[in-house]
């Protein structure tokens, strides 16, 4: 699952485990402070958590990203933003997290108000830290264009599109009204020539709209190799 949880607005955590599960493996999660981190991690009961910082709120607490898993792994955070300093939002990270032997990548790339052209920039970031990725998933704030493109390139597959051919996809709402579905795609997974998704869904907007802006995306993956 990857799912952005607007932690900065505050968190009903049981509300949030709820609409997770328990059947979860692996939860990558973007804008999350460490104590909503800790406290999912408990509420599903998730042996293996890592936050990392992302920026300095204010009056909030600190913000970044977060993996839950019940599988054993290994975590390294690596900037991707130039210029820009720990308090400001417009930081950005990724975590690269080591399951067995396979590469997972949560991130959360530049926003429309940074522009583009500086997310293609912070997607070559993520493939120089993390080369030959298994995986890549998370909020990329991309509906179409260069990031999308760079991804193809790689190679790597849309594992939503694998699953589900041309049906909507959206996991975000543009506007503050959210009575109604989600009108817009930002959240991704892509996957490397050692994994393929069974199946692909999104959440139930009805559960997660009092919770986030974002639903959550759903993948079962399985190795190829």
């Amino acid at each position: 699952m990857t799912w952005n949880l607007q932690g900065n607005c505050g968190l009903d955590v049981k509300a949030a485990a709820d609409v997770i599960g328990v059947g979860c493996d692996v939860v990558l999660i973007q804008e999350v402070q460490p104590s909503q981190l800790r406290a999912l991690a408990a509420q599903l009961d998730m042996p293996y958590r890592h936050w990392s910082f992302k920026h300095w709120g204010f009056p909030t607490a600190p913000e970044g990203l977060g993996v839950l898993s019940r599988h054993s792994m290994r975590v390294r955070t690596h900037t991707l933003s130039r210029g820009v300093w720990p308090w400001q939002w417009q930081r950005r990270i990724m975590q690269k997290i080591r399951i067995d032997d396979l590469t997972f990548v949560n991130t959360h790339l530049a926003t429309n108000k940074t522009g583009p052209s500086e997310r293609v920039a912070q997607l070559g970031r993520v493939i120089t830290a993390a080369p030959g990725p298994d995986f890549i998933g998370g909020d990329l704030n991309e509906r179409q264009g260069g990031v999308l493109d760079a991804l193809r390139a790689l190679p790597m597959r849309d594992a939503w599109q694998e699953c589900n051919g041309n049906d909507d996809c959206n996991t975000n709402w543009a506007e503050t009204d959210r009575s109604g579905p989600p009108d817009q795609r930002l959240d991704w997974m892509w996957l490397g020539v050692r994994l393929e998704a069974t199946s692909m869904w999104l959440g139930d907007w009805h559960r997660s709209a009092s919770l986030s802006d974002h639903v959550p995306l759903v993948a079962e993956l399985r190795r190829t190799d």
